[in-house]
């Protein structure tokens, strides 16, 4: 089978992340194509005829990866040659090409609905991929529901994401749920040392540091449940900026309030990594105090590293954090501003506001429990890996096409 990739695929976004790891499945079997832009959101004419890459296997598997918007692709696909040719075990040539041509049986494009139009013309069969995580009656524009004509399913990696589209009146005929997946690197895992022997190791992955993350609070109640004594870290992988946009947060400026205020122990990561599998298994727990996500990949990805997660009780979490392998923290759902939203704002969209008394109880009691919770859960971890890894959900991808056909 041909199948062509056409998304933004560089670098450590969630959609980037997702892209590559279909890629990586499918190529195991099929011939697949990736076209990358330089970022999430091209509506602009694209460029033609910028350098790409033809990577080959053995069993003739990936195909060719192109950059299609300007000369970023040595960024773009750094990450994607590491993927398919050092971990891959794949050969690569450079060559100059540009758009794709129709005649692939599938394509497939993590990428925003006013693309699909334009992005989704070149397989027999066409998947979109894509969640809001704000929700909300009717807060989605009515001309970005009228995209999902322009593929023939539209998956999205939990219920409570096919319910957002629901409410905005999105066809349900049209919505299949597929759950996001985890790589290769997560099967045998060696865990990191932090070298923090008899410390209570709190990982959280804020990464981009969106007022969605709710970092403010995050800190705060990490800094109310602990202090110096206690023995804790809370090991927090962010990047260290000030609020460039209105849906944005000022990481430098939360740490520094932080650090006047609490004196509990935190360690910041900043740099890149491509595996993050070790960081997550060295660690006791992942905690998150997100006001809303449509998946949550790190605690997908915490889970199945064999650590508890602390998260909030609302979300796409839900579909697998529940009271056997997590605590989770009770709330309540609220109007936010529309100029924290930063795809369609809306004056109606709610989210999570976790309550911080109950995170900080949350955090103690992890400090009590971990242990005993984090056995059971390492005891299953190779039961959710063989039933949540990239290649598991590609078959579920190929199974939906095989029933449109």
């Amino acid at each position: 089978m041909r199948i062509v990739i056409k998304q933004y695929l560089g670098n450590n976004h969630s959609w980037a992340v997702c892209g590559r790891g279909i890629a990586r499945s499918l190529a195991k079997t099929h011939q697949v194509d990736l076209y990358s832009t330089d970022g999430i959101e091209h509506l602009g004419d694209l460029k033609k005829n910028l350098l790409g890459y033809s990577l080959k296997g053995e069993s003739g598997g990936i195909g060719k990866c192109f950059s299609l918007v300007s000369t970023k692709q040595g960024q773009i696909f750094k990450e994607a040659k590491t993927t398919f040719v050092k971990k891959g075990g794949l050969t690569v040539d450079q060559f100059a090409e540009g758009y794709p041509k129709p005649g692939y049986d599938l394509q497939i494009g993590y990428t925003m609905p006013l693309n699909f139009e334009r992005y989704m013309k070149y397989g027999a069969v066409k998947f979109g991929i894509w969640c809001h995580e704000w929700s909300g009656k009717n807060i989605l524009p009515s001309n970005l529901i009228t995209c999902f004509k322009y593929v023939d399913q539209l998956l999205v990696p939990s219920n409570f994401a096919k319910q957002v589209l629901l409410d905005c009146n999105a066809n349900e005929k049209k919505i299949k749920v597929v759950p996001h997946g985890v790589s290769e690197n997560f099967e045998n895992i060696i865990p990191h040392d932090y070298n923090m022997p008899d410390t209570l190791k709190i990982f959280t992955n804020i990464a981009q540091p969106h007022k969605r993350k709710n970092m403010p609070a995050l800190l705060e109640a990490y800094g109310k449940a602990f202090t110096k004594k206690d023995n804790t870290c809370l090991i927090l992988k962010v990047k260290m900026s000030k609020s460039k946009h209105c849906f944005d947060d000022s990481s430098i400026d939360i740490i520094n309030d932080y650090n006047s205020k609490y004196d509990a122990k935190i360690k910041i990561i900043t740099d890149y990594f491509e595996d993050m599998a070790p960081y997550y298994a060295g660690a006791d727990a992942c905690f998150t105090m997100s006001h809303c996500e449509g998946y949550y990949m790190p605690g997908h990805e915490a889970l199945v590293s064999g650590i508890m997660n602390i998260a909030p009780n609302y979300g796409g979490q839900l579909d697998f954090l529940n009271n056997s392998n997590s605590i989770l923290i009770d709330g309540k759902s609220e109007r936010c501003l529309k100029e924290d939203i930063y795809t369609y704002p809306h004056h109606n969209a709610t989210w999570f506001m976790p309550d911080i008394d109950l995170a900080v109880d949350a955090l103690r009691e992890a400090k009590k429990t971990h242990i005993e919770l984090n056995k059971k859960i390492k005891e299953r971890r190779g039961q959710v890996y063989s039933e949540t890894n990239w290649d598991v959900i590609t078959d579920k991808i190929l199974s939906i096409k095989e029933s449109l056909v």
